[in-house]
């Protein structure tokens, strides 16, 4: 008994550490230098709602793990995850589907090469996956 009660208080601070490294790793894939990368983790971490929210029995951290998991995943080139988080991100909690035209913008890409037929052609692969989430 006193197992499942340790698991199921852990569970919120595990998805709000989620969040912290998925929010690393898309600070270095956007470009930032490890020790900004850090920062802006930390920040997250301990600057935000996310600690408070990390020790209640919310979906909030659950949604921003997924969320930040979802945009560093696209910031990789892997769409296929990214759709993943997507899919549950909307299943966590059904109000998160307001966040799915900012991934799809996101996963279009440079807004520069729009008017290339051949670029959201290619783009088309990345799509996919996100939009058939919702």
């Amino acid at each position: 008994m006193e197992v499942v009660a340790a698991v199921t208080s852990l569970a919120s601070a595990f998805w709000a550490a989620l969040a912290v490294v998925g929010l690393y790793l898309a600070l270095v894939a956007l470009g930032a230098t490890t020790r900004r990368a850090l920062t802006g983790a930390a920040l997250l971490g301990a600057a935000t709602f996310l600690w408070p929210y990390a020790t209640l029995f919310y979906s909030e951290p659950q949604s921003a793990a997924l969320l930040i998991w979802a945009v560093a995943f696209l910031l990789r080139g892997r769409a296929g995850l990214a759709g993943l988080c997507t899919y549950a991100l909307v299943l966590v909690k059904a109000s998160n589907v307001i966040m799915l035209p900012g991934l799809g913008f996101l996963a279009l890409g440079d807004p520069r090469r729009w008017r290339e037929g051949a670029y959201l052609r290619e783009r088309e692969l990345v799509l996919t996956p996100v939009f058939c989430a919702g």
